[in-house]
């Protein structure tokens, strides 16, 4: 199969599981993949009627779900979920970095100026406007929070520009550097909004759930419709059922067995 082609199969099952709920499976992805490609190979071995072993064929129990093509149906969606796996593993969003601390800085340092500014030992209207200033933007509990506060505070300061230009070591610059600052919060809580946090593994989780469901459901159905077609043949339904799945109960048995073993003790 060539690429386009392996792609294309992929991208249908995608398209075929978009109602489906996601599943995380009790068992570890790359052993369900492994699982589906062996039940396929079973379907395949037993689909003919076996007459050395005295097997019915497993064709003979065509239904709505368990249909003709079962077997190549379990390989498709077993290589389409660890190839969506393999792109969820691979993707990478680089984080994005807003610049927080530096917009706590700058609400800091012009507070600060202000406060210096006014602190005459006089009562002035000023001095009431900056207490009232300092209580409505002073909020830093998000992006968007912080973008406010240093547009308000910074909105203030400019309207003393001059007077804090004159104050030594404060450069008026950071007037127009917190409304820059404010700005890029805003468009980083924008794209947070717009992307989510890593929305392209998000997107390819959410369809690789949906395609393992695809593929447990189907495996299920198979595995209850060899069960049934060979049920005089326990050992050769054994080889049809969970591997994994068998050796977890045995080791649950043994462990509980220990475990009362030890309090009768």
């Amino acid at each position: 199969m060539s690429k386009p082609q392996f792609n294309d199969r992929t991208e249908h099952w995608i398209a075929a599981a978009r109602e489906k709920e996601e599943l995380a499976p009790n068992v570890p992805l790359a052993t369900l993949v492994l699982e589906g490609f062996e039940l396929a190979c079973f379907i395949e071995r037993y689909w003919e009627p076996d007459a050395e072993l005295g097997l019915p064929g497993l064709k003979e129990y065509v239904r709505a779900q368990f249909s003709e093509t079962i077997a190549s149906e379990l390989r498709e969606l077993a290589v389409a979920v660890a190839e969506l796996q393999g792109r969820y593993n691979a993707e990478f969003e680089a984080p994005l970095v807003a610049p927080v601390e530096r917009g706590e800085e700058i609400l800091s340092e012009l507070s600060k100026a202000l406060t210096f500014l006014f602190d005459d030992g006089l009562e002035a209207a000023e001095d009431r406007e900056l207490e009232q200033v300092k209580k409505s933007f002073n909020d830093r509990s998000s992006h968007d929070a912080l973008a406010t506060s240093l547009e308000g505070v910074a909105y203030y300061a400019n309207r003393h520009r001059q007077r804090l230009a004159a104050l030594p070591r404060f450069d008026p610059a950071i007037l127009d550097e917190a409304l820059s600052v404010a700005h890029r919060l805003r468009s980083q809580s924008g794209l947070k909004l717009v992307r989510g946090p890593h929305k392209g593994r998000a997107l390819l989780r959410a369809d690789r759930g949906r395609v393992t469901r695809l593929l447990h459901e189907r495996m299920a159905v198979a595995r209850r419709t060899i069960r049934y077609a060979l049920s005089d043949q326990p050992e050769l339904v054994q080889r049809a059922n969970s591997q994994y799945r068998r050796e977890r109960r045995q080791r649950w048995r043994e462990k509980r067995r220990d475990t009362r073993g030890g309090a009768d003790a």
